[in-house]
């Protein structure tokens, strides 16, 4: 179920997000579920003309960028 500040990009007309998101564990190694949700939110994107430029996630001692490793659809 999506929550107020997950409609914000729908709210403001966007035409574009970069998604972002922590990982407590502090390992910013990207996961399947990253992958899905990630691919499922393009794929929802693409229905309502919002791209999904990247998604980045913020580890204790980096980052990772989907985009930047290829991983995006």
């Amino acid at each position: 179920m999506l929550k107020n500040h997950e409609l914000l990009a729908v709210e403001f007309s966007a035409a574009a997000v970069i998604l972002a998101h922590n990982y407590p564990s502090g390992d910013p190694d990207t996961s399947e579920d990253d992958l899905t949700i990630t691919n499922l939110l393009i794929e929802a994107g693409k229905v309502m003309g919002i791209k999904i430029f990247d998604h980045i996630i913020i580890g204790k001692d980096g980052w990772v960028s989907l985009k930047r490793e290829g991983k995006l659809k």
